[in-house]
């Protein structure tokens, strides 16, 4: 199974004791917290491998599925293979989004096929930081409470009562708020307006 953080990096940013970590617990919570982050990462795949998308171009600019890109192998128009450098990629990430786009004698523009069968590498390597550390932290909070939600207590006047705080990592793998921003930074991509804006100036 794919883990974005190693028990290496889970002994480092949680400073345990070696002799006091049951490995094998966790790196079953690792594994799971990474799958939790990947169900929420848009698609992506975030460490980087290869990827094989068929996509249609839009006013003649191809956008690719995974980023960020790191490099195109090959590129077939419309059943014909195109000869290389007969393209050009951005390699998209941190909310910007990866583009395939044609190269002729040596300038940009614009495909006039209907579709590309494009593969490539794309994803992280290494993983963003902020990524590794979301995914020990969902780890260490489930493995620390023994499965239980890390409580705190909350009181006015004599009430008092025991939540769950909601910056605390919950047992059950969900993404916290601060997770997600995390993941949407590097891994969503900015829409733009759904509707043409026109400005009247006096």
């Amino acid at each position: 199974m794919t883990t974005l953080a190693s028990i290496e990096d889970y002994l480092a940013i949680t400073g345990k004791d070696p002799a006091a970590v049951d490995f094998d617990r966790v790196l079953r919570l690792l594994e799971m917290a990474s799958s939790s982050v990947l169900a929420g990462a848009h698609g992506q795949q975030i460490i980087s491998g290869p990827f094989t998308a068929t996509v249609q171009p839009a006013a003649g600019v191809a956008h690719l599925p995974q980023r960020p890109v790191s490099a195109i192998s090959s590129v077939i128009a419309d059943g014909t293979a195109v000869a290389s450098p007969g393209w050009r990629w951005e390699p998209g990430g941190h909310r910007r989004p990866a583009r395939l786009i044609r190269r002729v004698d040596g300038h940009d523009a614009p495909w006039t096929c209907a579709e590309l069968v494009v593969a490539g590498t794309a994803g992280w390597d290494p993983v963003p930081g902020q990524l590794v550390a979301a995914v020990v932290a969902m780890a260490h909070g489930v493995a620390e409470n023994n499965g239980s939600p890390a409580l705190a207590s909350e009181g006015a006047g004599p009430f008092n009562a025991s939540v769950v705080p909601g910056h605390v990592q919950a047992p059950n793998m969900a993404l916290t708020d601060s997770t997600r921003a995390i993941i949407d930074d590097l891994c969503g991509v900015a829409r733009g307006a759904s509707v043409a804006i026109i400005r009247e100036w006096p």
